[in-house]
């Protein structure tokens, strides 16, 4: 595995955050929480400008090892990648269920 990102978020009836989980596995020594990424986005809403800053977040939050497999920086971008991902999905969804 070069990297995993699993994450897990309450939203209430306005679509602002109420729980959230983002916990990564692959860019340390064990599974990591990216704890400020999961504090950052309580209370708001999964806007696009949110959702770049919570993937930045999570990937400073990791702590890759380079190996014959990938880079630290290449895991670290794949976090910011699956990160912002799930988020749009999550949006994505939400905003289905709304309608």
């Amino acid at each position: 595995v070069l990297a995993g990102v699993a994450l897990a978020l309450e939203l209430d009836g306005g679509g602002n955050c109420r729980w959230s989980r983002i916990g990564m596995f692959g860019v340390g020594p064990t599974p990591l929480r990216a704890s400020k990424s999961e504090e950052k986005i309580l209370g708001n809403r999964l806007e696009e400008k949110l959702i770049a800053e919570i993937a930045d977040q999570a990937a400073a939050e990791a702590q890759p090892g380079s190996d014959i497999h990938a880079s630290a920086s290449y895991r670290r971008e794949l976090v910011r990648w699956l990160v912002a991902w799930n988020l749009r999905s999550v949006r994505q969804e939400y905003q289905e269920k709304k309608q």
